[in-house]
């Protein structure tokens, strides 16, 4: 029986492969409705799931079920302003 184990991947690593920032990594993490995988601490450091970071982002391709897309924000308008 084989047993495979998953790799944890540093935050920096993490940023590269989905073409971000470390700081998006970051916002992601702090926005539930994104479902992005929650990060592993080992000495006050992330890592994250290989395996969970893939999943995430096989979820986000265009057809693939996912949570629903953030809308964007209503225009300001200047009514009402002094």
């Amino acid at each position: 029986m084989s047993h495979q184990i998953d790799q944890l991947v540093p935050n920096a690593k993490v940023a590269r492969r989905l073409g971000v920032t470390t700081r998006t990594v970051f916002r992601w993490t702090a926005q539930p409705e994104l479902n992005f995988p929650e990060p592993c601490l080992i000495n006050n450091r992330r890592y994250y799931s290989e395996a969970a970071i893939d999943a995430w982002k096989e979820s986000r391709k265009p057809g693939a079920a996912s949570p629903p897309a953030f809308r964007p924000l209503e225009p300001m308008t200047t009514e009402g302003r002094q």
